[in-house]
Formats: structure tokens, C-alpha cells, sequence
């Protein structure tokens, strides 16, 4: 038996794609600059543990470009999106064009941002980034939605991490 599932792994709507992944990007870069100037006024930025120089740099920076982004995206956006529309059957879009495949890929994507260990036992967690990350997770799966690709979230993923890995490098060097 053949199942007809699309991942997505096509241009798809291009329009749509594009101009999304052009407001992400610009409403990202924004977010991030004011955050990153709030927190350097209040002295409350990350710290970066490690020194900067040219092979971390461009190390992390390739990471978040080459895997980070598209590996999350094919594996809480296209897989289960999809599967979760196979089975579901109807993909009723809830509201702002978001649909409970969506809500579930991003409460998934979220959990994968809780830092947890057996032995010893330890769930840490950061609610910010819960917070964050599930909100992305929807911005992702309504794009993948939308456009009928995982192309856009992919890059759209992989900007936003390097926006903010980028942005945090820039301020622990000229600040």
C-alpha cells in the first residue's frame, strides 16, 4: 500500500514563501537588537564561554546555518506536520492561519528545548526560551503550511539562529 504524504521538499509557493521569510527575518533582526540592547543596559546579556576567534565563529555560525536549522525543521516541522495531517484527515486551520498539526509540531519542537538528565535526575528549563521556541515553532509550521514547503522555515530557521548567534558575537566585541 502506497501513501500519498508530501514533506514538502519542493519550492512550493514561492510568493508566499519569500515574502514571509522577509518579515520573519526583519521582525527577528529587530527583536533580537532590542533585546540584546536591554539586556546589555541591564547588564543581564549570556555570556559566551568560549573565546572568539575565527574556527569557533565560523564553527557555531556554520552549525546553526547547515544543521541546526534544517535538521529541526525536517524533523518538527515537515515529518510530523505531515503525518499529523495524514492522520488527522481535515487540517482545519484554528486561527491566524495555524492548524492543530502546527500547535502540536510546535509543543513538540518547545519540550526539545528542556535540558533533562537520568542520572541524576534534573529537568531545567528556561520558560523564556519554552516560550520562544513555541512561538518560532508556530511561525515555522504556518509558513510550512502556507507555502507547501519546508524550504522557507528551513531558511527561515537558520536566520534567525544566525541573526541571534551573529548579533550576540557583534556585541561581545565592540561592547
Amino acid at each position: 500500500m502506497k501513501y500519498n504524504i508530501d514533506f514538502g521538499f519542493q519550492l512550493g509557493n514561492k510568493k508566499i514563501g519569500i515574502k514571509y521569510l522577509v518579515v520573519f527575518t526583519l521582525i527577528v533582526l529587530i527583536y533580537v537588537l532590542v533585546n540584546y540592547l536591554i539586556g546589555y543596559y541591564f547588564g543581564i546579556n549570556q555570556p559566551i564561554n568560549y573565546p572568539l576567534n575565527i574556527r569557533n565563529v565560523l564553527g557555531t555560525l556554520g552549525f546553526q546555518l547547515f544543521l541546526s536549522g534544517p535538521a529541526e525543521e525536517l524533523l518538527f516541522r515537515a515529518i510530523p506536520i505531515s503525518l499529523l495531517i495524514f492522520v488527522f484527515k481535515d487540517n482545519k486551520i484554528i486561527r491566524w492561519g495555524i492548524s492543530i498539526e502546527t500547535i502540536i509540531a510546535s509543543i513538540l519542537f518547545s519540550m526539545t528545548h528542556i535540558s533533562w538528565s537520568l542520572n541524576p535526575f534534573l529537568i531545567n528549563f528556561e520558560l523564556y526560551q519554552l516560550v520562544y521556541s513555541f512561538v518560532l515553532g508556530l511561525a515555522y509550521g504556518m509558513v510550512y503550511q502556507k507555502s507547501k514547503s519546508v524550504i522557507y522555515p528551513i531558511l527561515m530557521h537558520s536566520s534567525s539562529n544566525l541573526i541571534y548567534i551573529g548579533v550576540g558575537y557583534l556585541f561581545k566585541l565592540l561592547i
